[in-house]
Order: structure tokens, then C-alpha cells, then sequence
């Protein structure tokens, strides 16, 4: 048997591309087209599967056209929205190759970069390549703002280091697909899942671009909700911080309780104050309902998990017939 040249290895790797795809008809076909002309000069095999998130527009018909044209193409289609994580995980379950590349279709993250991700991965041997947003441009500052201070936080009371100023833009190799596949979870948050794995790791610096069509799919509500999943979900900081603002409030009003009833006992003061009273009130009430709000957001979550429900139905689906991938 002859020996296979360190460029055959090479041209024989398989990297599939995941594209979630969400209301995307103004500008996915010019997506796949600038993302193909930059993945087609380099020496390895792409295939790409599009995740259809129960899109309401045209994206399914353009996708299907897309893959009618492009036999390394396939696009599954969501019985409805499931949001950004399921298409993910979709993308998880049906991966085929030797590494997966995730990409949006806004192209705010630049495929560009591709070539700097697989040549880390392919001749660096990093399991997991990442891009790092150094500056975010077309984003407000409330965004900006809101999204430095997360990092921070979640990085100083989670018991995982999530990577800083990371987005949705990563190669990651086969084995760690493999791994993450077995995390069946429905509250997912894919940054948090791939921290969670480990493995060796590279971040590529860039400055992430504006939209090229559409509007962003994600609202504040979305945000906090996503920032709400990271907290529970790698961090028992907030159940821990309710224990510990219980116990001094507890500690602080036994010893105004005793106080008041030495002076009304020994020195027969009475303590007036109906106004002071209600404002204690108030605030211990306040206190009460911040704490069954936190406790309540990690048995929601228990109690989704525990009904283990599909994070997704698949109406159609589309396979790629490319015979090497």
C-alpha cells in the first residue's frame, strides 16, 4: 500500500458548516455565496447543512433551491420555531465529518476568517477554535455594555470559564461533537456546553461586522433570557447569595427586635414609627418574592428537564449527497 502525503491527509478531511437559518430570505443566498468563495480555495472537503427555525418567510424555498443546486447542501426544517439552541443541537445530531464549523447567516461574524480556523485547527491541533469580538460594529452601547459586564459576571461566580467576548462563530473537532451530542439537556447554552467539555482551545481576535440584510432576530427579552440560561445553568451563586442576604436580614432584625423590647421592657419607651414599620415591611417582602423568583427559575428548569420533551420536531429534511462527506 503506498503511503498518503501530508496533502492527501489534508484534502481528505471533511469540515461541515451549520448555518441557523431564522427569517433569512433577503440575505441567505448572498451568505452561502461569499461563505462558499472563501471555504472553496482551501484544501479540504465542506459541506453545509442549513437549519431551517420555522421560518415564516421565503428562507425554506431559497434553501431548497440552494441544495437543489449544490449536492454538498442539505437544510433541516423545524416544524416551528424552537429557537437559536435547539437548531444547534440539531446541527450536533446530524453532523457528518471530521469537524464542524458554526456560522450565522447575518454574516456579522466574517467567513473570512475560516481559513485562520481550520489552519489552527488542522495544523495546530486545536480541538475548539473560536472567534473573540474585539470590537462590535453597528451594535448600541446598551448591547455592548450589557454584554462586557456578562462575561464578567458569570465568569466570577460560575464554576466553568465561559470564553470572554466569544460568539457564535467555532470549529470544533469530531470528538468533541461526540461529546456534546451526549449532553441531551433542554435548557441549553452552547457556549456554556463547550466550556463544559474542555479540551484544547484557540480564540481568533476579530471586529464584528454590521448585518448584511434583515434585522437581528434577538430582542432584549431573548437576551436576558439566554443571560438568565447561563446563570442557572452553570452557577448556584444566586441560590447561595438569597441564603446569605436571609441570614444578615434575619440576624439584623433579631437584634433591632431585641433592642426595641429591652427599651419598651426596661426603661418603658414605647417605639412608635407605623411609617418605618410598613417601609421594613416592604422591604422584607420585596426580599421574600426576589427569593422564590430565583428559586422558581431553577425548578422551572428541573421541572422542563424532567419532562424530557424533544428540544425540536423535524418537519423536512433534506440530505446532502455529496459521497464523501
Amino acid at each position: 500500500m503506498k503511503n498518503r502525503t501530508h496533502e492527501n491527509i489534508i484534502t481528505e478531511k471533511t469540515i461541515n458548516i451549520i448555518i441557523p437559518c431564522y427569517n433569512e430570505d433577503t440575505i441567505i443566498y448572498d451568505s452561502f455565496q461569499r461563505i462558499k468563495s472563501c471555504v472553496d480555495e482551501l484544501p479540504y472537503t465542506f459541506s453545509y447543512t442549513f437549519i431551517n427555525d420555522g421560518s415564516a418567510d421565503n428562507t425554506l424555498s431559497i434553501l431548497k433551491d440552494i441544495c437543489s443546486k449544490n449536492d454538498n447542501c442539505s437544510f433541516i426544517s423545524f416544524s416551528r420555531n424552537f429557537g437559536k439552541e435547539a437548531a444547534l443541537m440539531a446541527g450536533f445530531d446530524n453532523f457528518k465529518g471530521d469537524a464542524l464549523l458554526i456560522l450565522d447567516a447575518d454574516l456579522q461574524d466574517p467567513p473570512e476568517l475560516i481559513k485562520e480556523f481550520v489552519k489552527e485547527w488542522g495544523h495546530e491541533n486545536y480541538d475548539i477554535v473560536y472567534g473573540k469580538r474585539e470590537k462590535r460594529s453597528g451594535e448600541t452601547w446598551l448591547k455592548k455594555t450589557t454584554a462586557y459586564c456578562f462575561y464578567r459576571i458569570i465568569n466570577t461566580i460560575s464554576f466553568i470559564q465561559l470564553p470572554v467576548d466569544a460568539g457564535d462563530f467555532w470549529l470544533i473537532d469530531k470528538r468533541v461533537v461526540g461529546e456534546m451530542i451526549k449532553l441531551r439537556e433542554n435548557h441549553r447554552y452552547t457556549k456554556g456546553l463547550l466550556s463544559w467539555v474542555g479540551f484544547k482551545r484557540k480564540a481568533v481576535s476579530y471586529t464584528r461586522e454590521k448585518r448584511i440584510g434583515g434585522e437581528s432576530k434577538f430582542n432584549i427579552f431573548q437576551l436576558i433570557n439566554l443571560s438568565i440560561e447561563a446563570f442557572t445553568g452553570y452557577s448556584l451563586a444566586p441560590l447561595k447569595i438569597i441564603t446569605v442576604l436571609g441570614f444578615i436580614v434575619s440576624f439584623f432584625s433579631f437584634i433591632f427586635g431585641v433592642y426595641t423590647i429591652t427599651k419598651a421592657l426596661v426603661f418603658g419607651i414605647d417605639t412608635p414609627g407605623y411609617t418605618s414599620t410598613i417601609a421594613v415591611l416592604c422591604f422584607l417582602s420585596g426580599i421574600q418574592l426576589l427569593s422564590l423568583g430565583v428559586i422558581g427559575e431553577y425548578i422551572g428548569r428541573i421541572f422542563n428537564e424532567a419532562k424530557k420533551r424533544s428540544p425540536y420536531i423535524v418537519e423536512e429534511i433534506s440530505i446532502c449527497v455529496t459521497s464523501n462527506v
